[in-house]
């Protein structure tokens, strides 16, 4: 989340050329097929010697959704105005002290969004895992590994995934329920 605030405030206080160039390049993961990714990852980590592991598919996992986050932030960023951050710093808070106050509290049921909808893309996204997993496994790996070679096991499948549903929908309801998300 925080590498991605960064390029999203780039997006929304920038103009020019080189911005239009930035925002084709964050368009990437959602117009090249995941395979391609998955399998360009790959390659790049074979080049670089690095051994398929799970901090390959984690980086992998962070590098395109990047784009995600910036998406789903740069909205918010968008509406935000410029002359509360003025006044803040007219009155005499530095940057980091206007991001940590005015900035952040108005950001943060986007950031919030953003997580939850970057986790749910990544963990649902099995190709990317995949090409760039080693000897680990992840639930859509394992998942996949699994399917039609134990038929009996389908009942276990679809018991762990309303488990992971169920506490998936749990978290978001204390998010809401303690206030750190306000529904309209």
């Amino acid at each position: 989340m925080a590498i991605a605030i960064p390029p999203s405030f780039y997006i929304v206080r920038s103009r020019g050329r080189i911005k239009n160039i930035f925002l084709i390049y964050m368009m990437i993961p959602f117009v090249i097929p995941w395979i391609i990714i998955g399998i360009s990852s790959y390659i790049f980590y074979w080049y670089i010697g690095l051994p398929k592991s799970l901090l390959t598919a984690a980086l992998s996992h962070i590098v395109y959704s990047i784009p995600l986050i910036v998406t789903l932030l740069a909205p918010r960023l968008y509406t935000l105005d410029p002359d509360i951050e003025n006044a803040s710093m007219d009155l005499g808070a530095d940057p980091i002290q206007t991001f940590r106050y005015i900035i952040l509290p108005q950001i943060l049921p986007a950031m919030l969004s953003a997580a939850v909808i970057t986790f749910a893309w990544s963990f649902d996204n099995f190709i990317v895992s995949y090409y760039t997993l080693g000897d680990e496994l992840t639930w859509p790996v394992w998942v996949f590994s699994i399917l039609g070679k134990v038929p009996r096991i389908m009942p276990i499948i679809n018991a762990i995934s309303v488990v992971i549903i169920t506490v998936s929908t749990l978290i978001l309801y204390v998010i809401v329920k303690k206030g750190f998300i306000r529904l309209i």
